[in-house]
């Protein structure tokens, strides 16, 4: 097996068929999502976490302007407006996450209450 799989489906046009994957390449294994997570949530998760990744374990709040945001995704065929942005926001506070750590890293280990 491959150490940093390929994408597959559309982020954008999520379907039971083809779901969209998109691999993060974390020393971390997701065992069970809990919650209204769509896969155009996971787009914007993966996004946020390579966005801050290297203020993880240094700064405990991070802030990106949803201009910004928006700004990206659209470059990429996205929707032309933030409300997107914010509906994903709210699905991805409400969802919960669990994960088996693979490798010593001690950023994973602080979870913000």
């Amino acid at each position: 097996m491959s150490k940093h799989p390929i994408p597959t489906g559309n982020a954008w046009q999520p379907s039971d068929i083809d779901p969209a994957t998109v691999p993060v390449p974390v020393p971390v294994i997701i065992v069970k999502v809990e919650g209204p997570f769509t896969e155009r949530d996971r787009k914007l998760w993966t996004f946020l976490l390579h966005a801050v990744w290297d203020e993880l374990g240094i700064k405990p709040i991070h802030e990106l302007p949803v201009a910004k945001i928006n700004q990206i995704f659209r470059s990429l065929g996205s929707e032309h407006d933030s409300k997107w942005v914010w509906e994903s926001a709210k699905r991805l506070a409400r969802t919960m996450v669990e994960w088996e750590q693979t490798e010593e890293d001690t950023r994973y280990l602080v979870l913000a209450a």
